[in-house]
């Protein structure tokens, strides 16, 4: 196992294209130290293959199948021991501040924070989701906490991952992130969007 920061990013890629580098980058200029590791399940489109000469210093981890996003990220968990773990998906740059504003919201706020999104693909802002009467995940009214952040940019702890097992291996894709924060509340934490951290969002750039 290995921790070369406090703070591991797990990067779950799957034929991201150009989307993979920049978000490294966004990564890589915040004030934070963080161990960058990618998760690649299996891309058919070498996207990973340009980090490893551009950022020598992010970990790839290759695997020789499709896990799913939820058990990507298990993986690359274990297989560390950062007391911070903060999950993005390659579609996603970190504005300047952000990370650092995260880490100060989950200080003070245990459980589960996520960014203010600006979603390209929708032309839309998110503060965190809940879900609506049918079951459909819906914007959550500003200033009231959110019942999930998308796993997308989404920010925890070890204590609080391991309390709750991780994500549910069981989806593949899609959900896993709505019921690890569901989790996470039942468990005693807290879910919140922090109001001065920002990310953009393309939006489908990276399909598991």
């Amino acid at each position: 196992m290995s921790s070369h920061n406090n703070v591991l990013v797990v990067i779950v890629n799957y034929n991201s294209g150009s989307s993979l580098p920049e978000c490294v980058a966004s990564v890589m200029v915040q004030s934070v130290p963080t161990e960058i590791v990618i998760v690649d399940n299996d891309s058919t489109d070498g996207s990973y293959l340009s980090i490893a000469d551009r950022f020598p210093e992010v970990t790839i981890r290759k695997s020789s199948q499709n896990l799913g996003f939820g058990a990507a990220v298990n993986l690359a968990v274990r297989e560390n021991e950062a007391e911070t773990i903060v999950v993005l998906n390659p579609d996603i740059v970190l504005k300047s501040g952000c990370l650092a504003n995260l880490l100060g919201t989950l200080q003070a706020k245990p459980g589960v924070v996520g960014p203010v999104l600006d979603v390209i693909a929708s032309n839309r802002r998110e503060a965190g989701l809940t879900l609506n009467h049918t079951g459909m995940p819906t914007l959550q009214i500003s200033g009231k906490p959110p019942l999930f952040v998308q796993g997308c940019a989404l920010v925890t702890t070890r204590t609080v991952f391991e309390k709750v097992g991780g994500f549910d291996d069981r989806y593949f894709l899609f959900v896993e992130d709505v019921e690890f924060c569901w989790r996470t509340l039942l468990a005693g934490f807290e879910v919140s969007v922090t109001s001065n951290a920002e990310a953009i969002h393309e939006g489908g750039g990276s399909i598991e």
